[in-house]
């Protein structure tokens, strides 16, 4: 007996895009609690830059905030862009919503290092 594969929904894997690309913001409370508990080892954005100073901790994690729901927010717009996209033109394949998936995951794992970039290049200007 032949065991019958179940059909994924293009409604699943847009839910799961949505999510993941939404999930950045899940990060911003986590920073900004970060600033008030202070330099530390478990909590915020953290590098020696980040713990050389406490106004370099605050800046580090406000600007990784920022930059977090401004990445967050982005890539739910080009997703659900991209959805609309695949939806409107009738495309129902697994292959091309499963690939809306992976192109936010490696969107959102480009990102982090985006994020990172960029606020290690404010802080090295800023401990200049």
């Amino acid at each position: 007996m032949a065991i019958k594969k179940k059909s994924e929904s293009p409604l699943m894997h847009f839910v799961t895009a949505t999510f993941l690309s939404l999930s950045y913001l899940l990060i911003y409370p986590m920073y900004q609690a970060a600033i008030s508990v202070g330099p530390n080892s478990t909590l915020g954005y953290r590098t020696p830059r980040s713990r050389s100073s406490q106004y370099a901790w605050e800046l580090a994690n406000n600007l990784a905030a920022q930059y977090s729901v401004r990445f967050s927010v982005g890539l739910t717009l080009l997703t659900l862009a991209v959805a609309a996209s695949l939806y409107f033109r009738g495309i129902r394949s697994q292959a091309a919503w499963r690939g809306l998936n992976f192109g936010v995951i490696g969107a959102w794992m480009i990102g982090t290092f985006v994020i990172i970039a960029l606020v290690e290049t404010r802080l090295a200007v800023f401990n200049s």
